[in-house]
């Protein structure tokens, strides 16, 4: 077969030839000329990155000190452009290297006037070389002058309500209501929308298997054209294993005249409730009522009559009761006089 040893001498022949190449001539002048021109170009730019040149970059903006009643008209500058001129390296460095820190315009050092806030353009340019090196020329920024009109807010102090769920593990329960610190902010914001404020909600949050008791910091989200005094509240849960306990009580008839007597099938009603263990002993039938009362019987054309838990702990929150209809018979009883 002669086309598998035409191939293997084919890639033989290659292999030589490939040898011969690196060991010749040639390739040590292709070497030397390869090593000059990457000096050349290593030298050249460091030659470049030593002149001076000019680079433009944004830096991010900050505010402090900003009153609590006032809302401004418009959003704020987030970010100012920057044109500065320094050596190479040092441009290079500013927009690909070392994060600059953000520029701080402080509110609290101006005073407005006609409900505006002008930031001068000396304040800026003394802020932005306050972020550069000492040897770095500031030639511009933009903007150069920063006007904010805003208008002032009434406020009124609104509860804080939880969006979103806390979901407790299999076998765990949450024991009483969620609890904020603090449960009430100051919302700054137009009369009208406050007038017709109920409360202030948290953002979205959403804690899943839960099987301990915590406390976590939660944003508030104001709805727009709102503020509050504070950026979160400390959210705090409880959550605790749980158990059924199931108990019988008796029936009782309420608001019936005195001369008739109600009687039902069954006399009882079985009750199951989950409980944390921690108050499982403190829970018994007594804390529980079962009743019927005499207008439903009044209005009812079945012979049966719904049973409704008139009394019952007011932390417990998960329960059922079997039956929650009864079959009944009223007798009229005969008064003594």
């Amino acid at each position: 077969m002669p086309y598998p040893m035409l191939h293997r001498k084919n890639k033989i022949n290659a292999k030589i030839n490939i040898k011969a190449f690196f060991q010749g001539d040639k390739w040590r002048e292709a070497f030397i000329f390869l090593f000059f021109l990457l000096f050349s170009a290593g030298f050249w730019l460091m030659q470049t990155l030593q002149e001076t040149a000019e680079g433009i970059f944004s830096v991010p903006v900050s505010y402090s000190n900003v009153p609590e009643n006032i809302a401004f008209n418009e959003s704020l500058p987030n970010e100012i452009e920057l044109r500065v001129q320094d050596r190479g390296v040092t441009i290079l460095n500013y927009k690909f290297g070392s994060k600059l820190d953000s520029l701080r315009f402080d509110l609290g050092t101006l005073k407005p006037q006609n409900n505006t806030y002008t930031i001068p353009a000396k304040y800026i340019e003394s802020e932005c070389q306050r972020i550069l090196s000492h040897e770095t020329k500031l030639l511009s920024c933009q903007p150069n002058i920063i006007v904010l009109d805003y208008n002032r807010l009434t406020n009124r102090k609104i509860p804080v309500f939880l969006q979103g769920d806390i979901e407790p593990a299999a076998g765990f329960m949450l024991t009483g209501e969620v609890h904020f610190d603090p449960s009430v902010v100051t919302v700054f914001g137009s009369k009208e929308i406050l007038d017709t404020l109920q409360g202030i909600y948290t953002k979205e949050i959403k804690l899943l298997n839960v099987d301990k008791s915590g406390n976590i910091q939660v944003k508030i989200d104001p709805a727009n054209g709102l503020k509050t005094n504070i950026s979160s509240v400390k959210l705090s849960y409880s959550v605790e294993e749980y158990t059924e306990k199931v108990f019988e009580i008796p029936i009782i008839a309420k608001n019936f005249p005195e001369n008739f007597r109600l009687r039902t099938f069954p006399a009882v009603v079985q009750v199951s409730c989950l409980l944390p263990l921690s108050l499982y002993a403190s829970v018994n039938p007594s804390d529980f009522e079962a009743s019927v009362y005499y207008a439903d019987v009044k209005k009812d054309t079945t012979s049966t009559v719904r049973v409704e838990i008139s009394r019952k702990p007011e932390f417990l929150k998960k329960y059922r009761f079997s039956p929650e209809k009864v079959e009944y018979l009223l007798e009229q009883v005969q008064s003594n006089d």
